[in-house]
């Protein structure tokens, strides 16, 4: 596991809120429209867009205010 900066500690679950509400707004936008639904590993396993358009945008917003963990 990396280590962190206080710095960096202390400006993580800011940075958190921030990127989940991002991503609330995507499902906030798109709630009640179609999506497009799909398979991952089992019939059982389903993921539509949405999910991965917020995953990308969660995983962007994080990766450029920590690069590197």
């Amino acid at each position: 596991m990396p280590v962190r900066s206080a710095a960096a500690e202390s400006r993580l679950l800011p940075m958190m809120v921030r990127a989940v509400r991002a991503g609330g707004l995507i499902v906030r936008r798109r709630f009640g429209r179609r999506v497009e639904v799909r398979e991952k590993t089992s019939p059982a396993d389903l993921v539509s867009g949405v999910d991965l358009e917020v995953q990308q945008r969660v995983i962007r917003m994080l990766s450029r205010a920590f690069p590197g963990t």
